[in-house]
C-alpha cells in the first residue's frame, strides 16, 4: 500500500502544448470543449472526454513587461507523442521521482475561465462553479473551515455567511460551510480574516467528476504489448462469496428500477441539495458491476447489501459534479452503518478535510477503493484515490492491456478489468462501459468477501497473493501490485 503523497509536477503541462496549436486562446479551447460535449449525449461522462480544463495546460497569465533576454527555442514534441501512451512513456523515461512532489494547493482562484451556473429543478440558479488551479473546480465563494464548537461561536461575529454546521462524530469531525465576499475570497485575505477563530483548516469547497465512460470505442494502449497472463490459482473461498455482505457505494443516483436489481438489497442514502437534478446513470453501472444481472451481465456477489450515498448534482446536460461536503456526509454515514468497504469511483483535486476523513476512515479499519482517474497517463494524480489512506485502481482491457486514458503514478495498487465491460444503463438497458470506475468495483467485491475474516491490512496482503504481476517486475506505475481478474472473484 502506498505510504506516501504525491502529485505529478506542474512542467508536465509541456508534454501537451500541442493542444495548444489548435486553439485561439482559452475562449475557443471552451468552445472546443462544449462542441465535442455535444457528440456524446450520455450521463456518464469521463473526465478526459469532455474536461479539457483537466488537462495540465497553463492558463495564460497578465503580461508584465520584462527585459528582453534571448531563449533557447522550446524543443518540439515528435509526433509520435501526440499520442497519450507515448508521450507518458517519453516521461516515465526520466525516472519516477522526477515527476513526484508535494500535494498542490488547490485554492487559487483562476479568474480567466467563465463561471457554469447550475441549473435547479424549477429552472432557477442553485450553484455556481469556479475553476481553480490545474483545471479543478469549486463552489463560488464558498469555503470549508474545520472548527472546535467554540471556535463555531467566535466564527459568527466574523462578516461571513454560515451556510452549514456539520458535527460528523465517527470521523471525529466538526465542519462549517460559508460565504464569504469577494474581498475575502482567497486564501490570504481569508486566513486573515479568520485569525482570531483559529480554524485548523481552510480550504475551498472543491467539487469532484466521476470517472467512467459510455465510449464504445475506448480501447486499451496499444502500443503496449503484453503476453497475456493466466488468473492467479487462489481463489475466494465459495462459503464467504455466499455470505451476506455490505459494500458502499459513493456516487450518483441509482436507476431504482431497472430489472438488474429485482433481487438485489441497495440502501440509499441522498447527500445533495434536494432543489438539485441527481443524475442516476453511473452509480447504475458501477453498482451493475457487483451485483446486476442480465442477459450480458453476472453478478460478482449474489448477496451484497449495498448502501449507496447519492452525492452527484447535474451541473448541465453532460456532466455531473460532488461537492467536498456531500463526500464527507457519506463517509460518517457508511461509518454509522458499519460498512467494512467503500467504493468511490470519482476524482478531481486534493482536499484536506477529505484528505482527513479518509485517514479516519482508514484508522477504523475500513476500505475505500477510489477509480485512479481517467485523465490520461501524463495528468498528475487525482484524489481521492492519490491519498496514502486509499486503494487506488486502474484499469486493463481484456487482454491485460493498460487503459488508455487511465491515469498513473506511484498510488496506483491495483487494476482490474475495466474496458469495454457489460453492465446495467439506466432506463433498463445493458451496455459497455469503459474507465477506472469500472475496475474499482472488482477490488471492491473482493476486499468485501476477505474483510469476512480478516482484517484490512490482512485483507490487502490476502489480496496481493492473488493478483498477477504485469508489467515491470513487482510494483509499478502503471500496474501497481497487479491485476486482479473477475474470474478469480466469481468462481
Amino acid at each position: 500500500m502506498k505510504n506516501h503523497r504525491c502529485t505529478l509536477t506542474y512542467t508536465l503541462a509541456s508534454s501537451f502544448s500541442y493542444i495548444c496549436t489548435f486553439t485561439l486562446g482559452l475562449g475557443f479551447m471552451v468552445a472546443s470543449f462544449s462542441s465535442h460535449a455535444q457528440l456524446l449525449g450520455q450521463d456518464i461522462i469521463s473526465m478526459d472526454q469532455l474536461d479539457l480544463f483537466s488537462l495540465p495546460i497553463e492558463l495564460p497569465q497578465p503580461e508584465v513587461s520584462q527585459p528582453e533576454v534571448s531563449q533557447p527555442e522550446a524543443p518540439k514534441l515528435p509526433s509520435s507523442q501526440i499520442d497519450p501512451a507515448n508521450t507518458a512513456k517519453a516521461l516515465l523515461e526520466t525516472g519516477d521521482d522526477a515527476l513526484i512532489e508535494d500535494i498542490p494547493d488547490a485554492n487559487t482562484l483562476i479568474n480567466d475561465v467563465e463561471e457554469l451556473t447550475i441549473i435547479g429543478k424549477k429552472q432557477k440558479v442553485v450553484l455556481t462553479e469556479v475553476n481553480v488551479q490545474f483545471g479543478w473546480q469549486a463552489l463560488k465563494q464558498e469555503w470549508l473551515l474545520l472548527l472546535s464548537a467554540q471556535q463555531v461561536m467566535q466564527l459568527k461575529l466574523l462578516p461571513i455567511t454560515v451556510i452549514e454546521e456539520n458535527h460528523l462524530a465517527e470521523l471525529q469531525m466538526l465542519t462549517v460551510r460559508i460565504h464569504v465576499a469577494q474581498q475575502y475570497d482567497n486564501l490570504a485575505a481569508l486566513t486573515k480574516l479568520l485569525a482570531p477563530v483559529g480554524a485548523k483548516v481552510i480550504e475551498r469547497h472543491h467539487v469532484y467528476a466521476i470517472q467512467g465512460s459510455d465510449d464504445k470505442t475506448d480501447s486499451a494502449d496499444s502500443q503496449t504489448e503484453v503476453n497475456i497472463q493466466p488468473p492467479s490459482s487462489a481463489h475466494f473461498e465459495q462459503p464467504l462469496k455466499e455470505q451476506p455482505l455490505k459494500i458502499g457505494i459513493i456516487d450518483t443516483a441509482i436507476d431504482h428500477q431497472h430489472s438488474g436489481f429485482n433481487h438485489a438489497s441497495i440502501t440509499t442514502k441522498r447527500f445533495v441539495d434536494s432543489n438539485l437534478i441527481e443524475p442516476k446513470a453511473h452509480a447504475t453501472a458501477v453498482i451493475g458491476r457487483i451485483i446486476g444481472q442480465g442477459k450480458t451481465v453476472t453478478p460478482l456477489l449474489t448477496n451484497a447489501n449495498i448502501y449507496a450515498a447519492s452525492v452527484f448534482y447535474q451541473k448541465d446536460a453532460y456532466s455531473q459534479s460532488a461537492p467536498t461536503l456531500a463526500l464527507l456526509q457519506a463517509l460518517e454515514w457508511m461509518l454509522e452503518n458499519n460498512i467494512k468497504v467503500i467504493n468511490m469511483s470519482l476524482a478531481g483535486p486534493p482536499n484536506a478535510l477529505l484528505e482527513q476523513a479518509l485517514q479516519r476512515v482508514r484508522e477504523k479499519g475500513v476500505a475505500v477503493v477510489a477509480a485512479a482517474g481517467n485523465a490520461g497517463p501524463a495528468s498528475r494524480p487525482l484524489f481521492p484515490a492519490a491519498y496514502a489512506s486509499v486503494i487506488a485502481v486502474s484499469a486493463v482491457d481484456k487482454n491485460q492491456r493498460i487503459y488508455r486514458w487511465a491515469n498513473r503514478g506511484k498510488h496506483i495498487d491495483f487494476v482490474a478489468e475495466g474496458v469495454n465491460v457489460a453492465t446495467l444503463r439506466a432506463g433498463n438497458k445493458e451496455g459497455i462501459e469503459s474507465g477506472t470506475s469500472m475496475a474499482a468495483p472488482i477490488i471492491s467485491a473482493a476486499m468485501a468477501i476477505l474483510m469476512q475474516t480478516k482484517d484490512l491490512e490482512q485483507s490487502l496482503t490476502s489480496l496481493g497473493g492473488m493478483t498477477v504481476d504485469l508489467g515491470e517486475s513487482g510494483r509499478d506505475v502503471i500496474y501497481g501490485d497487479g491485476f486482479l481478474s473477475k474470474k478469480s472473484v466469481l468462481e
